[in-house]
């Protein structure tokens, strides 16, 4: 799946690709801009999360289509911010599945 990705003024294509997937969580490929990420989105008892297992990190995440704030949370994880557009842009897309 081919995600159109903004972020200040620069726009890139975003690749997202579902490995596996239920009612409670995502595993997903997700790349743009060169780089490429393995990501497990899901959801727990108060509220929903996202971790990339190969940087060691993992957030809370508000609603799938919550955009401001998923870029604020996972920026937090030392993610630049272009990274955290690219997975936020992946999350939002989740939630029209």
């Amino acid at each position: 799946m081919i995600i159109n990705c903004t972020y200040e003024k620069d726009k890139w294509e975003v690749k997202m690709e579902i490995l596996s997937g239920n009612d409670v969580y995502y595993d997903l490929l997700v790349s743009g801009r060169g780089r490429s990420f393995h990501i497990i989105v899901g959801a727990h008892a108060y509220g929903n999360f996202i971790c990339v297992p190969s940087m060691g990190i993992g957030c809370e995440l508000s609603s799938l289509t919550d955009t401001f704030w998923n870029q604020e949370s996972i920026s937090r994880c030392l993610l630049n911010s272009y990274d955290s557009a690219t997975l936020v842009a992946a999350i939002e897309q989740l939630s029209q599945i």
